[in-house]
């Protein structure tokens, strides 16, 4: 009876085995299948990227991400007069034509989305604000990315002076979307849910080429 036993549980055993090798078999299929599909699709997504004009030039573009010690730049005043001296450095080095510092950058930055309220226009769907991506430059970011200028200007050293008005450069679709048929340079904006925010109004000096984030 002890031999009939053992080989029973031994029959049933091995066939166990092969059950579980067949859903291991089965599960490494559609796992492979899975992962084609994954690179397929990843591959077709890159491929229209490339083909999609981004809105500037990376060519020749060299980034760097910085991050201040708390402890040693406890101001605003403080972490400005770095980034502007540091700019300064950049832009006098014989092989730089451009030197800007960003908030953000596009595409591999993450996206910062902020409310503001522009001035005369008259909301659609009912809310008196709108929401952008939202970048705070210094410098001659805009040439250095090669972000192309549509209306206005550029930002100049004069717009970065503490007593100086508030400026702003927009995108177009962001122009054609508030200001339609109109000309968005002059027009103000304010950050913030509502008029009555307490930020100062922001001139629109520029407007450039829309960057695909």
């Amino acid at each position: 009876l002890d031999s009939l036993r053992d080989g029973g549980h031994a029959v049933g055993s091995s066939r166990a085995q092969q059950r579980l090798r067949g859903i291991f078999v089965v599960a490494q299929t559609a796992l492979a299948l899975l992962l084609l599909v994954g690179a397929g699709l990843l591959l077709r997504s890159f491929a229209r990227m490339l083909e999609t004009d981004p809105g500037f030039e990376p060519q020749h573009v060299l980034t760097a991400h910085v991050t201040l010690p708390s402890q040693d730049y406890p101001t605003q005043e403080k972490v400005n007069l770095f980034y502007r001296e540091l700019v300064r450095r950049l832009a006098a080095l014989p092989q730089v034509r451009a030197a800007g510092a960003s908030s953000n950058v596009p595409i591999i930055g993450i996206y910062s989305d902020r409310n503001f309220v522009p001035e005369g226009y008259l909301p659609r769907d009912g809310r008196p604000w709108g929401s952008a991506s939202n970048y705070f430059v210094i410098g001659d970011y805009f040439r250095a990315m090669h972000i192309s200028l549509v209306r206005g200007r550029y930002f100049s050293a004069a717009d970065d002076q503490p007593d100086t008005p508030l400026t702003a450069i927009i995108s177009q679709s962001l122009a054609q979307r508030y200001w339609p048929g109109q000309d968005a340079v002059g027009k103000r904006l304010k950050f913030g849910g509502n008029a009555h925010s307490p930020y100062p109004y922001a001139t629109v000096v520029g407007v450039v080429g829309d960057i695909h984030q």
